[in-house]
């Protein structure tokens, strides 16, 4: 059975093991924000997010016109293939 000394030590290394991992967390995420900042000029997830739907929405109109555009060529060239 645990003292409490011994209850209070696996506690407080706990703690610091979440400490840990919050710390990680942040600067993982400091490190993401100046990546959009820097590579996008993005200083919020609101305007990733925006930015994140544009183009979505960008590729997804590319490849329509890129199946459209390959279909008509398959149409127009498909026998000499």
């Amino acid at each position: 059975m645990m003292n409490n000394i011994e209850k209070l030590e696996e506690l407080k290394e706990q703690i610091i093991d979440k400490k840990t991992k919050i710390d990680r967390a942040i600067g993982g995420r400091d490190e993401a924000m100046r990546n959009l900042e820097t590579k996008f000029k993005i200083t919020s997830i609101k305007e990733a997010k925006q930015l994140q739907n544009k183009l979505k929405k960008e590729a997804a109109i590319a490849e329509e016109a890129f199946n459209e555009a390959e279909s008509n060529f398959r149409k127009k060239w498909g026998e000499s293939l």
